[in-house]
């Protein structure tokens, strides 16, 4: 891929925007701006978990309050019929109940919910359905055996061939070839040979795994002695509270003998035999009138928490649907290291070959350019050049790019800046001393009290408090004391990093004899090329003193000094007019290895 002209880029920029000759695809009685109806279901419900937790809004798996104001809370058969009657409703239900011909099942980040997805692990919208059996059996007194047998033999049951077969007839997704045949498997459930009839087996829990279970009981039953099985299936909070804890009793109406939990088993809800029934998907649902066919987590998250209360926000989004245009840095950013490897793209740090066809190649300054000129532009820039009076910062997996949430943790797409000194300064002849003490007075000035203040306001993310003044520092290295005015110390390596550089240079030269600083910021790959590899030499152009990068050091890049300067975050940007507000990690690998060509494609 050949750098463009970038004149040219920004030409063809306004001629894409200027010919969308798109029609707008809304229909004319879906009115967006209607308020959305939220439905979810309670607290007990292991759907609702599995699909709070999956959005990335855990505080909502067991806590009411931290939903939308006025969500309505109502079990699977009626955010259904829900759905079904107010085309401004959204819910969400197991994948096995999804019926495409009376509403509309949304594709998770960009993926179609089918079993083949969920099984490849495309679709991430998915969770196990887990059974449990009592830790005591005891309270059936002179059948507590034949109770255990039978709920053990059960279980062998649902993970023979015969088993399997059943449980992905309705709805569960397994791979049937990994059973055995159930006359192999029977051979040690010798119960199963008995006259059962006189027993009642019960079964319950989440009523999500309501339809596999009453399909196995009812294969089994006449496999086992013909025993009667009996469902109460109320949530998956339910199978532990039926088994093991409060409901465990033989006369509680919730007491069972086998249960099941659409959800994983928490540490309070222990149980000496625990496994898995099946995989399965959870959809969100929307009318069939509602225009929309894809939504991210965090968008769902958007709703469900009342950040986003009608349709318009995501219905707008359908008609932005030109070309996506591709920016990138070259292969030796740090910024572009960092944010590919981030983005789960790591094989396109260094290697254009695996990028999406037509992307462009492109500095900081310019593809801050090329995004406030064209609206289907996207690109990225370090968190301190970020200016969103003039572009538009997406946050990253729901999470806003600010110092806070890097500092934090909150904010993932980020990275170090890191320094490098010199292995050998005997290049420098006489001078050798002095230029290798200067370069580790100014690593040391980095971390003092005034280093660290002026680092922060450059742009760096930095812990102020952690260094000492540099008076204290000052005194293990006598070099600044003296007249370094004849000596010119060069810098160089990341761009990124190259303002905090800088900025530094100017704060700590007069405080050093006042040696004049040189900068020659060409990316994160010439730090170690300009002081411990290829152009190290005293009078190659590269040749720096200390060098910067803003990825981390690979194993290739030795040196005997290395260090963290500060943290910083990489920023994915748009243009103003762009709808979008957020971007996964998935979605923006899928634009920048040429999956997604069309902004459409997400909506």
């Amino acid at each position: 891929m050949k750098k463009f002209i970038f004149a040219f880029i920004v030409l063809l920029a306004f001629t894409l925007s200027a010919c969308t000759g798109n029609e707008n695809p809304i229909e004319d009685n879906f009115d967006e701006a209607s308020s959305i109806s939220v439905y979810t279901r309670d607290t007990s419900s292991g759907t609702r978990s599995g699909f709070m937790s999956k959005i990335g809004f855990a505080e909502a798996e067991a806590d009411d309050s931290v939903l939308a104001p006025g969500f309505i809370i109502a079990g699977n058969s009626e955010i259904i019929a829900a759905v079904q009657q107010d085309e401004y409703a959204i819910g969400y239900v197991s994948l096995s109940t999804l019926d495409e011909t009376l509403f509309r099942g949304l594709d998770f980040e960009g993926v179609t919910p089918t079993e083949a997805n969920v099984l490849s692990g495309e679709y991430l919208l998915a969770r196990k359905f887990n059974y449990m059996l009592r830790d005591d059996y005891s309270v059936y007194g002179d059948l507590a055996d034949e109770y255990q047998a039978l709920s053990e033999a059960f279980v062998a049951y649902m993970g023979s061939t015969e088993g399997l077969t059943t449980i992905k007839a309705a709805g569960g997704i397994v791979d049937v070839t990994s059973g055995q045949p159930w006359a192999t498997v029977k051979l040690n459930h010798p119960i199963v040979d008995q006259d059962n009839s006189a027993l009642t087996v019960k079964f319950g829990g989440s009523d999500s795994v309501e339809k596999i279970a009453t399909a196995l009981t009812a294969d089994f039953a006449p496999k086992a002695g013909n025993f009667t099985p009996e469902h109460n299936h109320t949530g998956s909070s339910n199978a532990y509270k039926g088994l093991n804890g409060a409901n465990n009793a033989v006369d509680d109406a919730l007491s069972i003998m086998v249960g099941f939990a659409s959800r994983e088993f928490k540490d309070s809800e222990p149980a000496n035999t625990t496994g898995v029934v099946a995989v399965d998907a959870i959809v969100a649902i929307t009318n069939l009138e509602n225009p929309l066919t894809n939504l991210s987590g965090s968008d769902l998250k958007a709703i469900y928490d009342g950040s986003v209360t009608t349709w318009k926000t995501y219905v707008d989004r359908l008609a932005f649907d030109q070309d996506v245009s591709v920016y990138t840095r070259d292969t030796s950013s740090g910024t572009r290291s960092g944010f590919m490897s981030k983005i789960g793209f790591a094989e396109a740090e260094a290697d254009d070959s695996v990028l999406a066809p037509g992307f462009i190649i492109a500095g900081n300054s310019e593809i801050i350019a090329a995004v406030q000129q064209d609206e289907y532009a996207i690109g990225y820039v370090s968190l301190s050049t970020l200016d969103e009076t003039l572009f538009r910062g997406l946050d990253f997996e729901g999470v806003t790019p600010t110092e806070a949430n890097v500092l934090s943790g909150e904010y993932l797409l980020a990275r170090k800046f890191n320094y490098m000194l010199r292995d050998d300064y005997s290049v420098y002849g006489d001078l050798a001393d002095e230029y290798q003490a200067l370069s580790e007075a100014f690593v040391a000035y980095m971390g003092s009290t005034e280093g660290l203040t002026t680092i922060k306001a450059a742009g760096g993310i930095v812990d102020v408090t952690s260094g000492q003044p540099w008076a204290t520092v000052k005194l293990n290295h006598p070099i600044v004391d003296q007249d370094n005015s004849a000596l010119t110390v060069k810098f160089g390596g990341s761009d990124s990093v190259e303002k905090i550089a800088t900025a530094l240079t100017a704060d700590f030269a007069p405080k050093a004899g006042n040696f004049t600083p040189e900068h020659n910021h060409t990316g994160s790959s010439n730090a170690y090329k300009g002081l411990n590899g290829a152009n190290n030499a005293v009078d190659d152009a590269l040749s720096i003193m200390v060098g910067f990068a803003s990825r981390e050091f690979k194993d290739s890049e030795p040196a005997n000094t290395t260090g963290v300067v500060a943290v910083d975050a990489i920023v994915a940007i748009v243009n103003l007019n762009n709808p979008y507000r957020n971007m996964t990690a998935a979605a923006l690998k899928r634009i920048y290895n040429g999956q997604v060509t069309s902004w459409s494609d997400f909506s």
